[in-house]
């Protein structure tokens, strides 16, 4: 059909029907709009059709029929229309992309690069150069950007130009990225200038020139794009952290956290937090750490809820603190979790809340995290208070079982002794020979504790054989105290 010469048909005022068609699709009525802008593309009028199929597009890709709009949109850029075809054909590659259909899209945006209209060639050129270049082809998008960047258009040659500098720049091709970013820069457009400058900012900090990293993020935060804002004002504030400056940091993080960006703002609310606490200002780092938290669940949810947690716990504010820790908990953060989980453990008792700490304690145990062993210790000490001593001999074993070289010991030790207490000779006899076999600090204290409970059961030589294990071990107190028992037992 491309380059076809149409007639007009005799179907009336076409013109009528086209407002008509117009006038439904604003209404929302889109089955009375399709049906109108058919009834006119049927009449293969050489203007006015393809003005109806471009439109049919436009309104079908806004009611989510993605195949009616390609259809539509494919019937006007075949049309050849001087504006309507490529107009059309750049509209098609977005569509056959969001289909996944690469080299349709492709194909669609290099015929209205190859028409050469004035607006539509350089947009087609921008938009497939970012679309070849997510699909692995930096050639292809090299080759689209350059174009683009060649066609003088006040917006997408900028455009083409800033994204053949991030190219560039992954390329290995520093010198190269940075003309680009600057030729884009000084341009003055304003999409372009944020988006050249947050990336001339990035590669500048990457090769140590920390001050012209600095003037770029500064001329993005103060461009006109929200999002770049939020990029740059954010790395702007780690920079100048870096630098000492932490009053402009502190500036530079508020901007970023002014714009409400999903990903950078909440990070920005945490650092924020971070420097007042360090500060001193409790009041400001907690309601930083709180604009963090208001963001919802984002990558830094959990260490926000964390850190204040542990800065109003530090505070004296036990309250608040169990709140935070228990939004770091629910975050599910792999480390974080059960850290805030043993935290509570610890903090709950002193609500009076000890059935809660027990189930924090339990958690952190069962969480195979780094805490896990101290947690199942200070789970079965508790346990053993309570008087639940079943309980605490599974927790106290879960400690030893940790293999932990400072908690299992300790744990085998204190099972040792609880199982004393019981007159469960076995059990006890066991859980201090695993004491005495990690060769720490606390094995002489389990050899003379071990003594004792064979000496009292009338098991002398093992008894014998305990203490002398003590006394061996030339611990201060304990070798001593074993020597006097040993001599006690006569020969």
């Amino acid at each position: 059909m491309s380059g076809q010469v149409w007639i007009p048909s005799a179907v009336g005022d076409l013109g009528a029907i086209f407002e008509g068609a117009n006038a439904s699709a604003e209404r929302g009525d889109v089955p009375a709009a399709r049906a109108a802008f058919e009834q006119v593309m049927s009449a293969r009028h050489p203007d006015v059709s393809p003005k109806a199929a471009y439109n049919l597009g436009i309104v079908l890709s806004g009611a989510g029929d993605k195949a009616g709009a390609r259809a539509a949109f494919q019937w006007a850029a075949d049309s050849g229309h001087w504006e309507m075809a490529p107009m059309a054909a750049v509209n098609l590659g977005g569509i056959l992309r969001d289909m996944g259909d690469v080299a349709g899209a492709k194909a669609a945006f290099e015929r209205a690069i190859g028409s050469g209209h004035p607006e539509m060639a350089p947009r087609a050129a921008f938009n497939v150069g970012t679309m070849l270049v997510r699909a692995g082809d930096q050639q292809g998008a090299r080759t689209a950007w350059d174009w683009g960047g060649r066609s003088n258009h006040p917006r997408y040659a900028p455009l083409c130009v800033a994204s053949l500098g991030v190219l560039l720049a992954d390329q290995g091709d520093a010198a190269g990225a940075r003309v680009a970013y600057q030729w884009a820069i000084d341009t003055g457009e304003p999409e372009s200038v944020p988006f050249a400058s947050y990336n001339l900012g990035v590669l500048l900090n990457e090769q140590g020139d920390l001050a012209g990293a600095r003037a770029a993020y500064q001329r993005a935060v103060d461009g006109a794009s929200d999002e770049y804002a939020a990029k740059a004002g954010y790395n702007l504030g780690l920079l100048l952290v870096k630098q000492g400056d932490e009053a402009a940091a502190r500036t530079a993080y508020q901007r970023c956290l002014a714009t409400g960006d999903s990903e950078f703002a909440p990070q920005a609310a945490y650092e924020l937090g971070y420097l007042y606490d360090k500060q001193g200002d409790l009041a400001r780092a907690r309601e930083a750490y709180q604009q963090a938290l208001d963001f919802g669940r984002s990558k830094i949810f959990a260490a926000a809820a964390y850190e204040l947690a542990a800065m109003l716990n530090k505070a004296g504010d036990a309250v608040g603190a169990v709140a935070a820790y228990r939004q770091a908990e629910e975050s599910g953060h792999s480390d974080l979790a059960p850290k805030a989980a043993n935290q509570l453990g610890w903090l709950l008792p002193k609500q009076g809340d000890r059935a809660g700490a027990i189930a924090a304690f339990r958690r952190a145990a069962a969480s195979g995290h780094a805490v896990a062993p101290k947690a199942a210790f200070e789970l079965a000490y508790m346990l053993k208070q309570e008087g639940d001593f079943a309980a605490a001999r599974v927790a106290y074993q879960q400690a030893i079982d940790t293999g932990d070289d400072e908690t299992a010991p300790h744990a085998a030790f204190e099972l040792g002794e609880m199982l004393a207490t019981q007159h469960d000779v076995s059990g006890a006899r066991a859980a201090f020979q695993s004491a005495i076999d990690s060769g720490t600090g606390v094995a002489p204290k389990a050899a003379y504790h071990l003594g004792n409970v064979l000496a009292d059961h009338g098991a002398i030589p093992g008894a014998r054989a305990a203490y002398q294990q003590a006394v061996d071990s030339g611990h201060q107190e304990w070798g001593p105290a074993a020597a006097e028992r040993l001599a006690g037992l006569g020969t």
